[in-house]
């Protein structure tokens, strides 16, 4: 799925954030769009995956998965 939109959101955000450091508001919004982008990116991989896998238990597997590596890059930051 494309994302251009949200991308844009996010360059945008990024933006303000950039040209107006002192305003907290600003930081805000930019991590929350960035946070929405990053769960959108994940949310698609499990429908995908949800589309290969044979049994429920697999796509449990592999839900699990991509959650794990989501807040681990999350916790990361």
């Amino acid at each position: 799925m494309a994302y251009k939109y949200m991308e844009k959101q996010v360059e945008g955000a990024k933006a303000l954030a950039e040209k107006y450091p002192h305003m907290q508001t600003h930081q805000d919004i930019y991590k929350e769009h960035v946070e929405v982008l990053e769960k959108a990116k994940a949310f698609d991989e499990v429908i995908k995956a949800s589309q290969k896998e044979k049994t429920y238990e697999q796509l449990g597997f592999t839900a699990s998965r991509i959650a794990s590596e989501y807040w681990r890059d999350k916790s990361n930051d």
